[in-house]
């Protein structure tokens, strides 16, 4: 068989060019263009938490934690309504089929929560042994609309190292089931697009771990670490102050991870582990992240105030805004699109 040379040729230089065009991916990326500003209409939260974005009214919910508030934010009537239950919240997610009623977290509970009436019923208890001491922090709903949500252990001193867990909520014996353990701070989670795979964070433990995903079973295995920030190979990609905090996925399936403490979000790509690109935010304690807007091309941010911390004044100046809600919004941008937020189904 005879081989053209010329094709040949071509073929190399097309491979250049493909090679050069990767190599150069997160500089283009971290030339794009965007804006970040505040919502002003929004309240400044003393921790802002958990934003979902509705794609069937188009409205942004969250929830300012340990005040006991879920908020609905309207960008067409520029409104943020709240609402307060007077216990920690940390997440709120729409529940298929039923425009305004919500799954909501209340310290160790999960309710049914009727935004119109403001009544709520309670699903399911966990962890009652432990007399509210473990408590919920984030979670997410999977593609099959089972929630999925960790747990932190309080004690006397503090949060309790590695006392926190990973529940599934099983709604025909209504109750959760644990489905891994030894977290300290459970925290943003993510899925891959086809499903294969789960995403957590740990904050505290400074720690993005992976598992294998069934979405047919609703089970996960082979736990293992995704990124560890305290890895001398991360260092020049991570601050050694800040926490891997809420997390979403986007289209192409790299992680989008809000850092707290650290005034930013990064976007990580899932094959090489790096950051390729990030967001500073006017706001120290960046906690979470959630694709919105009619094209999921906008991504809102909470963040929590610094009514809380002991050195406060100079942070307060040089971050007035802390606590409100953030948006971005890319310019001329084609590359980047969230995905569809999953609603609860019962």
């Amino acid at each position: 068989m005879s081989i053209n040379n010329n094709n040949v040729q071509q073929s190399k230089l097309f491979l250049l060019i493909i090679v050069i065009y990767l190599s150069f991916q997160p500089l283009i990326l971290n030339a794009m263009n965007f804006t970040v500003e505040p919502i002003q209409i929004t309240d400044i939260s003393d921790l802002g938490e958990g934003p979902y974005w509705n794609d069937d009214n188009q409205q942004l919910y969250y929830v300012d934690a340990f005040a006991g508030y879920i908020h609905r934010y309207c960008p067409q009537l520029n409104l943020d309504e709240k609402i307060n239950l007077g216990d920690l919240v940390t997440i709120i997610i729409s529940i298929d089929n039923n425009t305004n009623h919500f799954i909501v977290s209340l310290r160790n509970k999960i309710v049914n929560f009727d935004w119109i009436n403001k009544t709520f019923d309670v699903i399911a208890e966990c962890a009652a042994e432990h007399g509210g001491k473990e408590r919920f922090n984030d979670g997410k709903v999977d593609a099959a609309g089972r929630l999925w949500i960790g747990t932190v252990l309080e004690g006397s001193d503090g949060v309790v190292k590695s006392g926190g867990s990973l529940y599934r909520l099983d709604m025909n014996e209504k109750k959760f089931i644990k489905m891994s353990e030894n977290f300290t701070i459970s925290n943003g989670m993510a899925w891959n697009h086809n499903n294969t795979l789960m995403y957590l964070n740990d904050s505290e433990d400074r720690k993005i771990w992976l598992f294998d995903f069934n979405l047919n079973t609703g089970t996960i295995n082979n736990r293992r670490i995704f990124i560890d920030l305290d890895d001398n190979q991360h260092s020049n990609s991570f601050k050694s102050d800040e926490y891997p905090d809420g997390m979403t996925i986007d289209s192409n399936d790299y992680l989008w991870i809000s850092m707290y403490n650290g005034g930013r979000i990064v976007r990580i790509d899932p094959q090489t582990k790096q950051v390729i690109l990030s967001i500073p935010v006017p706001a120290l304690r960046t906690t979470s992240l959630t694709f919105g807007g009619k094209n999921f091309d906008e991504i809102y941010v909470t963040t929590g105030s610094n009514s809380n911390q002991t050195d406060t004044k100079n942070e307060q100046e040089k971050y007035p805004m802390a606590g409100k809600i953030f948006k971005i919004k890319f310019i001329n941008n084609e590359q980047i699109k969230g995905l569809k937020a999953f609603q609860f189904k019962f």
